[in-house]
Order: C-alpha cells, then structure tokens, then sequence
C-alpha cells in the first residue's frame, strides 16, 4: 500500500521544490489562486464574500448565519455535496459581485471572530491553532437583506463577540436575572472542558432542581454535585441555593454513512458555567465547517487545474475524483480513472509510435514502453504540480486542522504516476477525444491531439516500407478474398483495404511484406500484437468503468483480466471462426488448433450453462487469442483509428454473446448475483484466499 499523507506544517517552510524523503518527494501544498493567499490578511484593504446557502425540503435555498471572506473572488457559483452523519447536504456557495474595503481593524476582528469559532468547533486539534495563523480564508456571521436577498458582513456581531469578556458575564446572575441573551448563548463547564472539550446548548433552566437532590434515574442516590466531587474531585464548595441547566451537549459531526446516535441529556451546575463569545447558531453550524472547507478548498483547486489544462468543464467532477487519494476516506478515489487512464495512454501511444516511427515491432515496444513508465509520467506530474492539487485528508476532526498557506503534501512516484493516468481517466469517460488532445498536451508537440493526423502519418509510413521491400502491389486472391469475407459479414465490417485483414490473419512464417513490419500480425510473439491488445484492454475497461452499480477497482480488474486472457479470446475467436481462414499455418500449428477447437465444442455441447467452461478445458494455444486481437487491430487502422467503431464489434463479438457466462464465472468478486459455480473457479479462489498463494496455476481435469 502507498503511504501519503500531510506532513508536519512546519516541515514547509520556505519549501518550494520536492525534497527526496525516502521513497516520496513533498510538495507545498496548492492554495487556491482566486483566494489570494499570496498577501497577508494585515496588508488586506479589500475582501471579498461569498454567501452560504443550503437547500432545504421545499428545494429553496436557504441562507446560513455565517459567509465566507476570502482575498480574492472565487470565480463562479459552487455547489457543494456533503454527506453529515448520514444525511446528503447540498450547500451553495455564491461569491458577491463587489469587494468590501476594510481597514486593519476590520480585518482583526474578523480574524478573532473566526479563531474564535473554529477553536470551539473543533475537536482534538483546537490547539494546532492560533489566532494568527494564516488561514487561507476566514469566516464572518452573516447578515441577510430580505428585500434585496444581498448578504452581508454582520459587523455589529463581530464587535460583540470582539468586546466579550466570558470572565465578565455571571451565568447565575443571568439566571436570576432571566436574561434573554441566556437562549442565542453556548455553555462551556470548566470540570467538563478540562477532561472532556465539551461544550453545551441550553434546554431548560431547572428551578425545581438543585445540585444535591438526584437526578440519575439510574442511580437514585446520585445527585450532580456528587457526580462532580466524585469524577471531577472538584475542590470548590458548591452553592446548594442555585438551580440546575438542562444542557444537550453539541457534538461534532462526522463524515459517515451512519447517523450519528442523539446525545444524552445532561445537568451542570451555573456556579461552574461560563459564557463562549460565539452565539448558538454559529457554532453550531460551524460543525459543518471542515469537511465545507475542505470540499471547497479542493473543488477551487479542480476548477483552477481544468482551466490551466484547459479541459472541458463538464469533466470538473471527474478530475476531481482523479485527483482524491483513497485516504481521503470518500465514497470515491481516483483507483478506477488511473485503470482507464492507464489503458488509455497505452492505446495513444501504440497509435503514435505506429504511425511515426518506421521501425520494427520490438524497437516499436522499446519506445512505448519508455514513455509509459511511472518515472516518465512523474515527470509530467511534476511539471503539472500534480502533487499540489491532490486531495489526501482523512476528513477527521482528530486530524483537521484549517487549510493554510503552509502546508505540504508528500507523495511517491508511484502515485503521481497514478494520478496523472486517472487525469487521463477521466476525459477518457467524457470522450476519448479529449483524452487525446490532454496526452498531446502532456506529452509536447511531437505528438498529435487527434487521431486524425496519426491516420496521414501512417499512410506515409506505410508507402516508404512497402516501397523499401518492393511489396507495394500485394493482391488478394478470389479465394482468400471470399474467406475474408465471411469474417466481414460476422462482424458486420467492410474493410477499404481487405489487405489489411488478409494480413492480420496471415502467419508470421509467411514471407510477405507484413513479416518485416505488421504490428497487426497474430504470431509473431506478444509484442507484435501489442497494439492490438492494447486496443482491446482499454475497450473493456471502459465497458467495465461504465457498469452500474459501479464496479470496484478490484473487481474492475478481475473482470478486465477475464475477458481478455487468452483462454476466453480463443472461444470468441472459435465463434468467429477466425482460425479457419488462417494463412501459412505449418502443420503442427493446424494440428493443435483443430484439436483445440474440437475440445471446445465438446465441451460447450456437453456443459452449455456453466459459466466459466473454458477454464476447464486444456490450455489453449496462444494463437487464438492473437487472432481475435489481431483482426480488432486490422479493423482498427483501416477504419482510421476509429475507437468507438472498433468498440461496436467488440460489443457485437464479444460482450454481448459472452458477457453473461464469463460475468458469472467471476462469482460473487463483480457483486453480480449468479447461480451455481464452476468448481474450477472455486479451486482457483481457494488457492488464492485460503492458501495465499498468488502464481497462477494451471490444472486440468482427468
């Protein structure tokens, strides 16, 4: 497992560049640019606000009591998915047309007023806080014009809460008092904040109560001030002539699928109650505040990374998925995006190398596999600042602290790597297109942001090795023509070259044109139908991205394993029946394939609702496969590099006569629900699960 986290603050200063640590290299930490974080809050003379809204039953908007300040505009309207104890929230964010001219004082108080708040709205890192720590904004209480529907900085609240003196205001006297300011207030109880950082909402002031008499249903013997000599050892003598408080304690709310259970009611005693500066209704909405900062913190970074990109808007949510590690503990991560940017990228530069460089198919591998290596995509990574923008909190108020302009990520090659594939991911999801222009992008001007261009490449690239080997009128014969056009009527596919196809189907002991280079061969070894291959893992791990309920990245890659190993292709290869148009088999190649094919049969024939039956059967020759990919790689660049072309035969030929046996011989591991098992499969999990053991094994039965 890859280690990133969020190391120590203090670690970044004056950090710049990565520094080597161990295995990572640490980066500082993205502030969003539209938040102006390069300027201290004390050289601030204009702010700008943004209204808190969320939406409510009657699908309205409804107004918080608190607003976002920030140095510079946030650009657009945001809205924001929350999920709080359980409950999904939808929270809008909308910046003001105008900055707000402020004097140093404003902006003092401004920032008493949020240390303030966020201090008692959080937890365990309260103290990793302080006053004058530059945060990269800051939150103010909200006043709101109903008849405009403007909002605003509510200043008088801020000089309020600025004046307050806790120590100045007597709980028991307001109590005597019945003072009103006793309902908007937060109790803090000085036994409970020593042990426990808990603070209070008033429910009901108990006349009839005093400290002495019981109030334990539990235990009648048990009275409040005992409950404080006993736990608390409290050294004060306690007043026995003062009612009690019927308090709710406020607890922090939390990031998870389950709703948190109600606290319990509980009683304290106003002699040992103080008054917090903050009102009730905002902290208690300042619960909500660090998972809100932290979903616009990131979202602000994903808007800033498309636009420096420049990548469809309509991928925003997408791009920031790829860029949310899996610590981040979200119902998403960027696992699935790296599998279909990964498979994606290998495609884009097999079309690339292939249409560019006249060499031959080994030298071709050499060079694609130099690009596609982590240490390549690091690189881009980096000069990106990848790193920078990637989301890695755990969203845990043990943890939290509020973004500031000092922070720094820490990141291995591994997983920039990864990042940058599932970046490539998710345009690859919006269009494959787009993919295309961002990999031109990332890679420099020497590769191409469409196919299109590959295709006049290739052309020219074709005519020169046809030339040099003097095969350039290479014809079909009547008979081979009729053979392949059977394949085309299966498939439903006219080629503009049947040569191609010809050629694809033709092996390699042959001593035609296509032996010296043809990356559409089928025997020549794996690395001349790697371009075919390829081709065929990132059509299936789009199908499977695209399932729903959305598969994991487990069982993504189960599923993408299964479909296109050998032993599955050779059956929709049989299907086809691509290997009885075959040119130039020897007869030893002929002979293992006519028996194959008649185990096969057999074995269908006899067992045809097993899901799963051709694991059973005898490893099958490798050629099969090879054919399947092969012709999927002639169809390919005679279609002029057209993905979702090819994608329609895969469909045809594969997913749709197969997609439920060989869905259902992965078993419970795609969440899919199956009937009986093939004991192959079962063998196969209780090998893995159950011994450990992770080589591949092969077996028949006797």
């Amino acid at each position: 497992m890859i280690s990133s986290t969020y190391v120590a603050p203090a670690a970044a200063s004056g950090l710049t560049t990565p520094i080597a640590a161990s295995d990572q290299d640490i980066y500082p930490a993205k502030i969003p640019s539209c938040l102006g974080a390069s300027r201290p809050w004390s050289g601030v003379e204009q702010i700008w606000i943004a209204s808190i809204a969320e939406l409510a039953t009657d699908s309205r908007f409804e107004h918080c009591p608190l607003v976002f300040v920030t140095r510079g505009q946030i650009p657009q309207t945001i809205d924001l998915s929350l999920l709080v104890n359980g409950c999904p929230h939808i929270v809008r964010i909308s910046p003001a047309d105008r900055p707000i001219t402020v004097r140093p004082e404003d902006t003092r108080i401004i920032q008493r007023f949020h240390f303030r708040l966020l201090y008692h709205a959080l937890r365990k890192t309260k103290d990793a806080i302080q006053e004058d720590d530059d945060f990269a904004f800051l939150f103010a209480p909200a006043v709101h014009n109903p008849v405009s529907g403007e909002v605003d900085i509510d200043w008088l609240e801020l000089e309020r809460s600025f004046d307050f003196d806790p120590a100045s205001f007597s709980v028991r006297t307001a109590i005597e008092n019945n003072d009103p300011l006793l309902s908007e207030c937060v109790l803090v109880d000085r036994y409970y904040d020593r042990h426990k950082n808990r603070i209070y909402l008033i429910q009901k002031i108990e006349h009839d109560l005093s400290p002495f008499k019981p109030t334990s249903l539990a235990d009648p013997t048990m009275s409040t001030a005992k409950h404080y000599l006993e736990r608390f050892h409290a050294k004060d003598e306690i007043d026995p002539n003062q009612p009690l408080v019927r308090v709710l304690r406020l607890d922090r709310i939390y990031r998870d699928n389950r709703p948190q259970p109600l606290s319990p009611i509980s009683f304290l005693i106003p002699q040992f109650c103080a008054i917090l500066p903050i009102k009730k209704q905002h902290l208690v909405y300042a619960l909500k505040l660090p998972m809100l900062m932290l979903e616009l913190y990131h979202q602000l970074n994903t808007l800033e990374i498309c636009s420096v990109l420049q990548l469809p808007m309509a991928t925003v949510s997408r791009v920031q998925t790829a860029l949310t590690g899996t610590q981040a503990h979200r119902p998403w991560s960027y696992e699935r995006l790296e599998t279909l940017g990964d498979s994606f990228l290998k495609v884009y530069l097999a079309v690339h190398f292939f249409s560019t460089t006249p060499c031959d198919e080994s030298s071709l591998h050499l060079l694609k596999i130099q690009m596609e290596r982590n240490e390549k995509l690091a690189i881009i990574g980096r000069e990106l600042g990848v790193a920078n923008y990637y989301l890695i909190d755990r969203m845990e108020r043990q943890d939290w602290k509020p973004p500031m302009s000092r922070e720094v990520v820490a990141m291995s090659t591994k997983m920039l790597a990864d990042v940058v594939e599932a970046l490539i991911g998710s345009q690859v999801v919006y269009d494959w297109r787009a993919a295309v222009r961002l990999l031109s992008s990332l890679y420099g001007s020497m590769f191409r942001p469409s196919f299109a261009e590959y295709v006049l490449q290739w052309a020219q690239i074709r005519e020169e090795v046809l030339t040099k080997k003097k095969k350039k009128h290479i014809v079909v014969t009547e008979d081979r023509r009729q053979a392949l056009s059977k394949i085309e009527d299966m498939i439903h596919y006219r080629f503009t070259d049947l040569r191609l196809l010809s050629e694809a189907l033709t092996h390699s002991g042959s001593n035609m044109w296509q032996a010296a280079r043809n990356p559409l061969s089928f025997s020549a070894g794996r690395s001349s139908a790697a371009a075919s291959y390829e081709r065929l893992e990132f059509i299936v791990t789009r199908f499977l991205y695209a399932r729903d309920p959305p598969l994991t990245p487990h069982h993504l890659t189960d599923m993408r394993s299964e479909f296109i190993s050998n032993q599955f292709l050779s059956c929709v290869a049989i299907a086809l029946d691509l290997h009885n148009v075959i040119s130039n088999a020897s007869a030893g190649l002929w002979d293992s394939l006519v028996e194959f094919d008649g185990l096969f049969k057999a074995q269908l024939e006899h067992y045809p609702s097993n899901p799963g039956f051709w694991k059973a059967l005898p490893k099958a020759p490798k050629v099969f496969g090879d054919l399947y990919e092969a012709m999927l790689g002639a169809v390919f660049v005679d279609s002029g590099f057209d993905i979702d072309l090819v994608w329609g035969i895969v469909r045809r030929t594969l997913i749709c006569p197969w997609w439920d046996s060989a869905a259902r011989s992965l078993g419970p591991s795609n969440m899919i629900e199956v009937g009986c098992l093939h004991p192959t499969q079962k063998l196969y999990w209780c090998i893995e699960e159950q011994l450990g053991c992770q080589r591949g094994l092969e077996f028949r039965f006797v």
